[in-house]
């Protein structure tokens, strides 16, 4: 799948949140050209929270919605394909991303379902750039979790995916975006590879972290 346009002469705004767990209405999106959600819009998955998040989506001011699906979209997951619609028949210029990849402008978009799928080959021709859009972690980076709060048993585990930083390794994307951890939210760059824990809530579920925001200017991806 893919949408191709000539090459951009502007700067593009990306927006990216993750794990809303059906608050998205508490989500302030900004105007902008692209955006990302990184799964767990849901806690269940079934019908009725897929389509309320897609009527809400729908109202975003962006012109191309991506979007994974994460582990509580699991439901949703074990309808494919024919759920797609649930999300699809609600909100136009969206790209649901299940093992697939999408081209806007001269950007890659790869998402994979959770958990994490390496595709053997991907075409990225030179003048393109690739984001990786899933919803675990890679493994060791800004994927920290506890075994339960909930119990105040705080001991703390890796929660990534070593698929991804296979992924990394193979692909070399420029942009990884992801959520799930939820204590791990904001962004690092390791090396030539920008890393985006864009989650939502917190480890409580409490609705509180506002999206990111980045800007591409055709070559780069920049964020403040």
């Amino acid at each position: 799948m893919s949408v191709q346009q000539k090459g951009n002469s502007r700067n593009l705004n990306i927006v990216i949140t993750s794990d809303t767990h059906g608050f998205h209405r508490f989500v302030s999106i900004p105007q902008c050209d692209i955006l990302i959600h990184c799964g767990d819009f849901t806690n269940n998955g079934n019908e009725k929270t897929v389509r309320n998040f897609g009527k809400w989506l729908n109202k975003q001011k962006a012109t191309h919605k991506i979007v994974v699906l994460g582990n509580n979209e699991r439901e949703m997951k074990a309808h494919l394909p024919e759920s797609e619609k649930w999300l699809i028949d609600e909100c136009e210029n969206i790209h649901l991303l299940t093992n697939t990849s999408v081209v806007i402008e001269n950007i890659v978009f790869y998402g994979s379902l959770f958990n994490f799928r390496k595709p053997a080959h991907l075409d990225v021709n030179e003048n393109q750039v690739l984001v990786c859009v899933s919803h675990e972690p890679p493994y060791g980076i800004m994927d920290t979790m506890v075994v339960d709060h909930w119990t105040f048993n705080w001991k703390t585990f890796n929660g990534g995916s070593y698929k991804i930083n296979s992924f990394v390794k193979s692909f070399h994307p420029k942009l990884v975006v992801f959520g799930h951890c939820h204590n791990c939210y904001g962004i690092r760059t390791i090396e030539n590879t920008i890393y985006a824990n864009a989650s939502f809530v917190t480890e409580f579920g409490i609705p509180y972290k506002s999206p990111l925001q980045l800007t591409f200017d055709g070559t780069n991806f920049f964020y403040k």
